[in-house]
C-alpha cells in the first residue's frame, strides 16, 4: 500500500516516536525505535493507519482539536485491528483470550477496550463464517 501511494519511511533523529506528513507524504520514525523492537512495530502501524485512512486530506491535519483527536482515534482502531488479527493468526481463538493482558502487552489505552473487544469479535465472527 505505502508503494502504490509513493509513501517513504523516513528514519532521524526526531523528537516524537512516529508520525505522518500528508504534504511531504512521508512516514517518519525516531531512529531511537529499535527495528525489532514492540515499541517500533506499534508505532509504524499507528502511523501507517493514518496513510490508510487520512490519505490527501490535508485540512484535517490543520482543522480542530476534535478532528485531530477522532484522526488519533481512527489510527488507533486501525493499529488495534492489525495487532487482533496478527494475534488471532498467531495464536487462534480455541481458548480464553485476557484482553487486559492484551492490552497490555501491546500498549492499549484502558479506554480502547471497546475497540479492543470489537476487533476480537470481528476476528471471531470472520472464523465462524469459514
Amino acid at each position: 500500500m505505502l508503494s502504490e501511494l509513493h509513501v517513504s519511511v523516513v528514519y532521524g533523529p526526531f523528537h516524537e516516536r512516529g508520525f505522518y506528513h500528508p504534504e511531504t507524504n512521508n512516514i517518519y520514525l525516531s531512529t531511537l525505535l529499535n527495528k525489532t523492537d514492540h515499541d517500533f512495530h506499534e508505532t509504524f502501524l499507528h502511523e501507517v493507519a493514518h496513510v490508510a485512512k487520512h490519505y490527501n486530506m490535508f485540512a484535517l491535519y490543520k482543522a480542530s482539536e476534535v478532528a485531530r483527536l477522532k484522526m488519533e482515534h481512527e489510527a488507533e482502531e486501525f493499529r488495534i485491528d492489525c495487532l487482533v488479527r496478527e494475534y488471532v493468526a498467531e495464536y487462534g481463538t480455541d481458548h480464553d483470550i485476557d484482553i487486559y493482558n492484551f492490552m497490555d502487552n501491546n500498549d492499549i489505552n484502558s479506554w480502547d477496550e471497546k475497540d479492543v473487544r470489537s476487533a476480537f469479535n470481528k476476528e471471531y465472527e470472520k472464523l465462524n463464517e469459514e
